[in-house]
């Protein structure tokens, strides 16, 4: 396991949530907002919805197979 940031994170990562439970990353998509320029990470898991997270945030992840 490692420490990634949203915008580091690619198809395949595996998020290690702060409960010990495990999400699949499908998509990782940019954001910018227009109003503000904000940027953001688009994260989809594992066919769900897709979310947003600031692209600093640092989650605990297990890389992607090769």
């Amino acid at each position: 396991m490692r420490t990634a940031r949203w915008a580091e994170l690619r198809p395949g990562h595996v998020w290690v949530t702060a409960d010990g439970s495990t999400r699949v990353v499908d998509r990782v998509t940019r954001a910018v907002w227009r109003s503000t320029g904000r940027r953001q990470t688009v994260v989809m898991f594992d066919g769900h919805a897709p979310e947003t997270y600031p692209d600093t945030f640092e989650v605990t992840v297990v890389p992607a197979r090769s």
